[in-house]
């Protein structure tokens, strides 16, 4: 998911539902970036996006 900056409480808000959601699954990572963009994420972060699908799951 992506948030704008002001929407920081509603993207913290996402995470730690997320974070619920997937709390029985070991080989699901949530996490929680910020960043000026996207491309900037795929950088610092590149071991995160491999195959993503439009609802920005990753996929192997």
């Amino acid at each position: 998911m992506e948030f704008e900056d002001s929407d920081e409480s509603r993207a913290v808000e996402e995470y730690g539902k997320t974070e619920d959601e997937f709390e029985d699954r070991p080989d699901v990572q949530v996490l929680l970036l910020s960043a000026d963009s996207l491309d900037t994420l795929r950088v610092t972060h590149a071991d995160f996006f491999g195959e993503l699908t439009f609802d920005g799951a990753h996929h192997d």
